[in-house]
């Protein structure tokens, strides 16, 4: 009786370690995955795609697809949400977005605020919803 409920409780919480697991994995190792199982049950693939997408997976995105997001995000939520970024990161993302973005971004991203762990939290929240939603409608290639 005791085995059944351990070998039950492996594939229950199986869908939790892989979520747990992917952000671990390389780009390709991720995707190679998250695709084989999109062959055996595409809603579990995308549900797990969506758990495993943090703020900083996008920093792995081509250029393309960085201004796609940015086109989806207003820029002083944008700017917020890039404050726990690293310089490099951000010269990046600036550097490709227009001018008019990039410079509105970057008064967000220096500001100082009044609960900045709070905004910063609420703005990556925010990014994060839109890197999901444009990932399942394959607008950008998050894999």
């Amino acid at each position: 009786m005791d085995n059944n409920n351990q070998n039950t409780g492996v594939f229950i919480n199986g869908k939790a370690q892989i979520a747990e697991m992917l952000p671990l994995l390389t780009p390709e190792e991720r995707s190679r995955l998250l695709n084989n199982i999109r062959m055996r049950n595409k809603e579990l693939a995308d549900e797990l795609q969506a758990e495993s997408i943090t703020i900083f997976s996008m920093m792995d995105l081509e250029d393309n697809d960085l201004k796609t997001i940015m086109k989806y995000i207003n820029a002083p939520v944008f700017g917020i949400a890039l404050k726990p970024f690293s310089y490099m990161e951000k010269k990046r993302i600036l550097s490709i977005a227009d001018r008019s973005y990039a410079e509105e971004t970057f008064r967000a991203m220096t500001a100082t605020l009044t609960d900045e762990e709070k905004a910063i939290k609420s703005a990556g929240e925010r990014l994060k919803r839109v890197l999901v939603s444009l990932a399942r409608k394959r607008m950008i290639d998050l894999q």
